[in-house]
């Protein structure tokens, strides 16, 4: 069996938290690095100059994400293949 981790940013315990959640993290509401997969599929992503962080909408951000958790949560709830 797989053993659960605990994402060291949003506190998400999932067996799907690879490394801490520094290299991912089920969450989408997840600020550390391990959500960037998440942000990723914005509309509003754009990476920054430094060429290491990059910024989103926050309103798009929540919007998405809160869309996206209820629907792996439902998934989940009626035991259909999920990401959590």
């Amino acid at each position: 069996m797989i053993e659960k981790e605990k994402c060291q940013s949003c506190g998400w315990v999932s067996e799907n938290v690879e490394c801490i959640g520094i290299w991912h993290c089920p969450n989408a509401f997840c600020r550390g690095s391990g959500g960037a997969w998440f942000r990723d599929t914005l509309k509003s992503y754009k990476d920054c100059d430094d060429g290491v962080s990059h910024t989103v909408d926050d309103k798009e951000w929540r919007m998405k994400a809160r869309i996206y958790m209820t629907r792996q949560k439902m998934r989940r709830f009626f035991g259909l293949k999920h990401n959590l």
